[in-house]
């Protein structure tokens, strides 16, 4: 059979569910450290590196990283980081060998439990994501290549090619200045932080990044007043990506992740000097349509053999972000009634997102620890978990589509209020959803001819539910055109009970 298709190169993205991984084991403390009294919190960050991809699974690797807060007996305080690795593997429909698989964790929940003042037992429950991407041939067949006296179905359809990728690692460095007035800094206790991409952009054979690493950091003091120092730093970084294939008016889209993050205290206490390596996966895509043969079928009697292929298409797609502060009251024991607090952390556990007309719906638990001074001036520490559930508008949601959506603690802070501390987090989401449906579209046709032809004449036929224009001059081998019906005028559809006249020419 002559080929009758033109072919394109389709770019195809699943997300997969999240699964959960979990790491524990015990975690001693590092020579020179002086023992532990009491834990004050433990915080975790998650990355992951390679990711492999099997006949329906994925594995991938990646190191959680605790930082562990604590007061010695002379009631100061210390810490230091443990780092430890993982595997996982999870179920992942239709992933095969070959596809490009990439992988988010997310640490949603630490517990841990001191067995003597120099260790302690951990448990990390790890939220990890898998996303495959895949470019398939498209052969769709050219309407200026359908015979004559074959009336076709023409959909116009939108699809996605992948054009430019790149990869970089930008380091990134640079040093604050305290707030002016506070007790000379000694350590860093506790330094986390997300990457946060503002703007990118293509160019010719490469792509634009500009972006900021927004930090939380905590520095211990010998003032007995205040024994530690928090500070939300931003340093800013730009990097151009050599992309071949990059062009101005390609959609980018930019993956980020830092890794190796170092601060530490100056000579004079005053400041800090911050490095760290941001990595960088940009790719950029174009989008388009085409319009495509579905179905086909013949008016002279002739019968119409289709060669059909079975395509995922993604009819729609809406993309969303905005802000919203949250707040939660978390009670602490009378005894421990806050004074001042210290320092506060939050992140936001991996999200679950639904689509809603107009809407999306986001559910998520919000994680906070909060070390603050209690009235007698002892170092005290609170953890909650705060649960979020918001329903923001989304324009072009519809129930139908699968979403994926990201929340980020941009802002947190805490104080004494009521019977314990008043917590308040702003948070950053972002959500995008696609439509999904399976096709059948016609790549190669040819003619059977038939001895016996269909007679002239015509039809009156009364339409019945579920039937529309289509099904109807298909099924009696009519030009649509040549079916006279109430709505005709007004190209309004087939209609229950219409009375149709059928035209055989």
């Amino acid at each position: 059979m002559e080929e009758q298709y033109s072919r394109e190169r389709v770019l195809y993205h699943n997300n997969g569910n999240l699964t959960q991984a979990l790491i524990e084991g015990e975690v001693a403390l590092p020579v020179g450290k002086p023992e532990m009294e009491r834990i004050l919190m433990v915080r975790g960050h998650a990355q992951t590196a390679q990711v492999e991809l099997l006949d329906g699974r994925g594995m991938t690797d990646g190191t959680v990283t605790l930082c562990i807060c604590y007061l010695c007996a002379e009631g100061k305080v210390h810490a230091f980081e443990s780092v430890s690795t993982f595997k996982h593997t999870a179920e992942l429909p239709g992933a095969q060998p070959g596809m490009r698989g990439m992988a988010e964790a997310f640490v949603c929940e630490v517990n841990y439990e001191m067995i003597d003042p120099r260790r302690i037992n951990v448990a990390a429950v790890v939220d990890v994501r898998f996303e495959t991407e895949e470019e398939r041939d498209l052969c769709a067949m050219e309407k200026n290549r359908v015979p004559e006296n074959v009336v076709p179905l023409i959909k116009t359809l939108p699809l996605t090619k992948r054009c430019a990728r790149g990869t970089a690692a930008v380091e990134v460095v640079g040093d604050i200045e305290l707030p002016s007035g506070a007790p000379q800094a000694v350590q860093v206790l506790c330094c986390q932080g997300y990457v946060d991409i503002l703007q990118a952009f293509c160019q010719q054979d490469a792509i634009g990044v500009e972006g900021e690493l927004k930090l939380n950091i905590v520095v211990g003091t010998e003032d007995e007043q205040t024994p530690m120092i928090q500070c939300f730093p931003q340093l800013p970084f730009s990097q151009m990506i050599t992309a071949p294939g990059a062009l101005a008016e390609q959609d980018v889209t930019v993956r980020a992740q830092w890794k190796d993050l170092f601060a530490r205290v100056n000579e004079q206490g005053d400041g800090l000097h911050i490095e760290a390596i941001c990595t960088l996966e940009a790719d950029t895509t174009e989008t388009g349509e085409i319009k495509a043969v579905t179905d086909a079928y013949a008016i002279d009697g002739n019968e119409v053999l289709l060669e059909e292929q079975e395509m995922r298409v993604y009819t729609n797609r809406a993309k969303a972000k905005g802000t919203v502060p949250i707040r939660e009251q978390v009670s602490v024991p009378l005894e421990q009634q806050p004074m001042r607090v210290l320092s506060c952390f939050a992140n936001a556990c991996a999200a679950n997102a639904t689509a809603m007309a107009e809407k999306v719906c986001l559910d998520t638990v919000v994680q906070c620890d909060v070390i603050f001074l209690d009235r007698s001036e002892q170092i005290q520490s609170a953890r909650c978990e705060i649960p979020v559930h918001l329903e923001e508008e989304a324009p072009g949601m519809i129930p139908e589509m699968e979403v994926t959506a990201e929340i980020i603690c941009e802002q947190v802070q805490a104080m004494p209020g009521g019977d314990g501390l008043d917590v308040r987090v702003m948070l950053a989401w972002k959500a995008e959803g696609q439509r999904e449906q399976q096709m059948s579209l016609v790549c190669n046709m040819e003619l059977e001819e038939q001895e016996e032809k269909r007679p002239a004449g015509i039809v009156i036929y009364f339409a019945g539910s579920g039937e529309d224009l289509w099904s109807v001059a298909k099924r009696y081998r009519v030009r649509m055109e040549d079916i006279r019906y109430p709505g005709r005028e007004e190209n309004l559809p087939v209609q229950a009970g219409d009375k149709l006249i059928l035209i055989c020419r």
